[in-house]
């Protein structure tokens, strides 16, 4: 039996929510029972030849991700896995290009056999990037653009949105991009700092080979963005080309809170997308500061962009969706943290009996937008009930909160569950699902 716990590292590219549940995750050719409110995915990845492929990762998305590897026969299985209408599922393995299924169904007290990953060797492709004057530019961001009809984003996307594997360039303008799959590729480098490459560089990749280019690249003509003075420069900046992000945490009253872990992520539209290079993290000192150094800037697209959490124990998690990063310069983000409470809901069926596997909703008693539960650390969370039919949110902010519970073997909640969070406290609530009528 697998323990699911709460996933706050950076760099795992998925949707970070409060994970309360244990759920088995085994390998194929174990039994493992089946509650019949929760359902299972079992399949195989194969080579090109039909081949079994051993110690493939394999990831399962909806509310939170679940891994698990495939065995000696190629094969895996997801057991005891709440019910939702869209799985999405990642195969990975070093030498090997990452292979996604889209849309995987799971019913309660069903096992989803059809998940085969048929997957494909990869090869390596290794870009350098400077301007005309020989000097490297760092964090440049390269996108591949992989041949017609496939998906690749190594940061596993949250719907499969983003049709391009990226990278950055570290300090000597290097970036190196691995298993990606074979055929013709357009490659192309963008940095506020130069003109925009347009056409980009067309490569042939093969399986098992490496594949070197370089890209020279024009200073920029026209400021990026409009008003920008390149002229000005962060003094603390350690690379003309990397900039830094910069600001204080503090609590509702204006004081400093020390110890505080700041992180960032870059969000594709709202989506997770590749993590780039720099420093993930950062605790705020005594005053409340703190410093995120390195940082690519945003591309010239601006579609993607960073998001700044702060979180400390006994606080509510601060966010900040969008930040902008220019090279050279500081971005300042400021935070403020609301005291916190734990919250406990049991989610019941009308006969008392618990329901595992039930999503469970909380935030401020405010319309929600579609999908807000889905965000990084925002102020709408998600948790899954174990199978005591528990969901646990911790450090939920103080105040009102409405709740909603749902499961589709249920039916739908037909309104929010209103509970009060007292700082430090622990509430509590439970909420009964009535049995969906045929």
């Amino acid at each position: 039996m697998a323990s699911i716990h709460a996933r706050r590292a950076l760099g795992s590219g998925g949707i970070l929510v409060v994970l309360s549940a244990s759920f088995a995750s085994s390998r194929a050719g174990e039994s493992a029972p089946i509650h019949p409110l929760l359902g299972g995915i079992a399949g195989k990845a194969v080579d090109e030849q039909g081949k079994p492929i051993s110690g493939v990762a394999i990831a399962a998305r909806s509310i939170g991700t679940r891994e698990t590897k495939t065995g000696e026969d190629g094969a895996f299985r997801f057991d005891g896995i709440p019910p939702f209408e869209r799985y999405y599922l990642r195969a990975r393995k070093d030498g090997y290009c990452v292979t996604l299924l889209d849309a995987v169904p799971v019913q309660p007290g069903r096992v989803t056999e059809r998940a085969v990953f048929r997957m494909r060797k990869g090869g390596t492709l290794i870009v350098r990037v400077r301007d005309t004057a020989r000097e490297p530019i760092a964090g440049a961001r390269i996108l591949v653009a992989p041949p017609s009809g496939e998906v690749l984003e190594p940061s596993f996307p949250a719907c499969g949105e983003e049709a391009f594997s990226s990278a950055y360039t570290d300090r000597e303008g290097r970036a190196e991009l691995t298993d990606l799959p074979p055929g013709s590729h357009r490659v192309t480098a963008d940095h506020t700092d130069v003109d925009q490459d347009e056409t980009g560089i067309f490569v042939e990749i093969k399986a098992g080979a490496r594949v070197e280019i370089a890209f020279a690249l024009t200073p920029a003509t026209m400021p990026f963005p409009e008003g920008y003075d390149r002229t000005v420069r962060d003094e603390k900046a350690r690379d003309p080309h990397l900039g830094r992000i910069a600001g204080k945490v503090v609590d509702e009253a204006g004081a400093p809170i020390a110890g505080a872990t700041v992180s960032f992520r870059t969000q594709f539209h709202g989506f997770p997308s590749t993590f780039p290079t720099g420093t993930g993290r950062a605790t705020t000192a005594a005053d409340g500061t703190y410093s995120l150094e390195d940082l690519p800037p945003t591309p010239r697209a601006r579609h993607h962009y960073y998001s700044i959490l702060a979180e400390m124990p006994g606080y509510a998690a601060g966010l900040i969706e969008r930040v902008d990063v220019f090279g050279g310069r500081k971005t300042t983000a400021n935070l403020t943290l609301r005291k916190a409470g734990g919250l406990s809901v049991r989610v019941l069926s009308q006969d008392g009996a618990p329901i595992p596997g039930a999503c469970v909703i909380a935030g401020p008693p405010r319309p929600w937008k579609p999908f807000e539960h889905l965000a990084w650390r925002g102020p709408v969370v998600a948790s899954l009930t174990d199978l005591q039919g528990i969901a646990t949110f911790r450090d939920i902010a103080a105040g009102d909160a409405h709740v909603r519970a749902s499961h589709p073997a249920f039916a739908e909640d037909p309104g929010a569950h209103r509970i009060r969070v007292a700082p430090g406290g622990e509430a509590s609530l439970e909420i009964q699902l009535a049995s969906r009528t045929p």
